[in-house]
Order: structure tokens, then C-alpha cells, then sequence
């Protein structure tokens, strides 16, 4: 497909891509959810729960299979710790019921949402006395089967009133593999190839702070922690840059970084009053930004990172993961023996990975490869003015 002159049509948009349909579910669940606060048990926690069916459970177990023209069953899902069910009338402990309505509403509603934002768009250019030919759907909501469908009525509606034949253009399997994401700035396309489009080069620096075991090649001359456990060890609190500025960033697939391996933390077995630490026990990753900075193994008071401002902390408790095989001995530790867990403490692996995926950067915080916190980082200021 061609296009040979091209004209930049300005039109609002609008907040109603993928992430708005989990944005829609966990206000539901918090609903469903809001007279359960005993779920603050075990060092678990009611948002805990919440973000885990919101981020994890329906994007995995229901968006995959949902279709709005269905008659859909009920979805259940699990609750550990959940004593009645508010969405069934024959409630089951440990099962949260997901009533199909409820999904279709939510569906319905922000399909509708990408449908007057398409037509507002085909209205400014039809008002500048063009032909819409095609409309392209951008970003990885586009795939979604019900989309389309709500969509292809909108256009059949547009076309009827305005004497157009514009029409959704869905690439074959072999284009969605090979072809990179058509730009649309307003109504009009631009070009499937991004001859003319803006590139997706990285504007800022994102990473994560991590406190880097001391080594005199890499940190010569910066300051320097004890460590909180072993209090013999060094450490250098550091950022580590995942997206480095000036570097491409597709959107075509995510960009999964490598985890920061081994990624770990630790928590004291007793506290300082001598009594055991029943925890929360937190796992807690900050994810910064920076205009200028792009270096690693400098701590994030260096002056390399000068500019470099702290955008969003993920935290989850794993005290339900702690098994005995995490306890180390301190070996930096004098007096006794650890037998009554004073010179013990947990040392908890996890992976950490961020996925950039189009204008959103997505933490993970993994363990045996499942997730277990996650955490969305909008980074379009990042981008020049209608990357995608």
C-alpha cells in the first residue's frame, strides 16, 4: 500500500487501548472486594490479591478467550483466603466468581470508547474534503477479535452517512510478523513501512537501583553501604540502565530485558527486640529515569546521574514464599552459634524484567517463573511526538 502524499490530521486522543479493560476489571474487583479487609492476613495483603487477578489472572485465563457475542460462563477465580464469595449466590471459599455480565459491560464500554475516538477522527477528515480508505489499528489491542467487530459496525454507520467506503485493515499473518506498526496521527495513515513516521528511539535512560557487591574496577572511588545482613560486605547503590538512551525501541514485539540474575533480598529472622520476624517481607525494586545518564555500575548519587529521578516503586510481600532453603548463615556475625536464629537471615532470588511494549514500559518481579508483582510505567515522553 502506497501512500504517496501525506496529510497529518490533529485529533484528541484518548486513554482506551488494552490496559484500559484491566484498569476496568480491577475497579470491579475492588467493588466485589471492598468488605473483605480480613484478606490483610499472613502478611498478605488486600491489594496484593487485587493486582494479582488484574494484571495476571485476566490477562492470561480471560482476555484470551473472551468473545462479547458469546452467551460466556461465569469466570472463577482463585482467592486464597477468601471466606465467601460476593459474586455468586452459592458462595465458595478460596473462588471469586466473575459474573459474564459484568465482563461484557466492561468490554462494551470501552470498545465503545475506541469507537467514538475513530469516529471523531474520520469526522476531521472528512471535514478537510478526504477519503478515508483504510483504517489501521495500532498497538496490541488491535488484535482483539470484539474490537474489531464493535468497529466494523462504527465503520459500516460512518460509511452510510457519508457516502465513504472506508474500511478496517487487517494484516495477514505473515504482514503482522514482518511489517512494522503503521503510525496514525489523527484519521488519516500514514505508511505501513514508517518511511515518514517518527522513529521509536529512546529519549530518556530507565533502570532499576540495586545495591551492587563492591568491586574497586567498577566503583573506585563512590560511596559505599555496609551491608545490612553481613555488615563486613560493601555494597554501592547503583542504577542499573535496562533502556539506555539513544537506543531503538520497536513496538512491534516487547523488548524483554534480561533480569538483573542473580536478583535477591534479605530480610532478618529475628528482630532487633530478639522476636521472630513473622514479616511483611518485602521485595521492593524502584524504577528510575534520566534524560543524560546511560552508564552502569554508578551509584545514584554519582554525578553521572545527576538528573535522575525516581518514577515508581514495586513492592510485594513474599512472606508466603520463604522456605528453609533461603536461610544463610552470617558469617560476619561474632558470638554464638546460629542455632537459635540470630546469626541466620533469609536471602529470597527472584528475577526482575522489564517489558517495554509500546508506549508502556511493564516491571515483572519473578520467581520460578511465575509472576508475582508487576507494576505499568507509562514512558511516551520518552518517544518523539507520535512514535508508537
Amino acid at each position: 500500500m502506497q501512500v504517496g502524499v501525506l496529510t497529518q490530521i490533529f485529533s484528541l486522543g484518548d486513554t482506551c487501548g488494552s490496559n484500559a479493560l484491566n484498569d476496568a476489571f480491577r475497579r470491579l474487583l475492588e467493588n466485589l472486594l471492598t468488605d473483605h479487609d480480613y484478606l490483610h492476613e499472613g502478611g498478605a495483603t488486600l491489594e496484593g490479591h487485587i493486582c494479582k487477578l488484574a494484571i495476571h489472572d485476566f490477562e492470561h485465563y480471560v482476555k484470551p478467550v473472551w468473545v462479547v457475542s458469546q452467551n460466556n460462563q461465569d469466570y472463577q477465580l482463585e482467592v486464597l483466603g477468601l471466606r465467601s464469595d460476593p459474586g455468586s449466590q452459592r458462595p465458595c471459599t478460596n473462588r471469586l466468581t466473575i459474573q459474564a455480565g459484568h465482563l461484557k459491560n466492561i468490554y462494551q464500554h470501552i470498545c465503545e470508547e475506541v469507537s467514538m475516538l475513530m469516529t471523531k477522527q474520520l469526522h476531521a477528515t472528512a471535514q478537510l474534503g478526504l477519503k478515508t480508505g483504510k483504517v489501521v489499528l495500532v498497538g496490541g489491542f488491535g488484535e482483539s477479535a470484539p474490537l474489531r467487530s464493535h468497529l466494523r459496525e462504527a465503520l459500516a454507520n460512518f460509511n452510510a452517512a457519508h457516502d465513504s467506503n472506508a474500511q478496517l485493515y487487517v494484516a495477514d499473518e505473515h504482514e503482522r510478523i514482518t511489517a512494522v506498526d503503521a503510525v496514525s496521527s489523527g484519521g488519516v495513515l500514514k505508511a505501513l513501512n514508517k518511511l515518514y513516521g517518527p522513529t521509536r528511539v529512546a529519549g530518556s535512560s530507565y533502570g532499576t537501583r540495586c545495591d551492587e557487591p563492591f568491586e574497586d574496577s567498577k566503583h573506585a572511588g563512590q560511596l559505599s553501604i555496609q551491608g545490612r545482613q553481613n555488615t563486613q560486605e560493601l555494597y554501592v547503590e547503583a542504577i542499573q540502565w535496562l533502556s539506555k538512551k539513544a537506543s531503538p525501541c520497536w513496538s512491534r514485539y516487547p523488548t524483554i530485558v534480561p533480569a538483573i540474575a542473580p536478583r535477591y533480598q534479605t530480610f532478618p529472622v529475628r528482630n532487633a527486640d530478639g522476636t521472630i520476624n513473622h514479616g511483611p517481607f518485602i521485595c521492593q525494586d524502584e524504577i528510575w529515569v534520566s534524560d543524560e545518564a546511560y552508564l552502569d555500575h554508578h551509584s545514584y548519587l554519582h554525578e553521572h546521574n545527576k538528573d535522575a529521578q525516581r518514577i515508581g516503586t514495586l513492592k510485594t510481600d513474599v512472606v508466603h514464599l520463604l522456605h528453609p532453603q533461603f536461610l544463610v548463615k552470617n558469617e560476619g556475625a561474632q558470638g554464638p552459634s546460629c542455632d537459635d536464629g540470630r546469626n541466620l537471615y533469609w536471602k529470597f532470588p527472584y528475577e526482575l524484567v522489564l517489558t517495554i511494549d509500546g508506549l508502556n514500559m511493564k516491571c515483572v518481579q519473578a520467581f520460578k517463573g511465575q509472576e508475582i508483582g508487576a507494576m505499568r510505567v507509562g514512558i511516551a515522553p520518552g518517544f518523539a511526538p507520535g512514535a508508537n
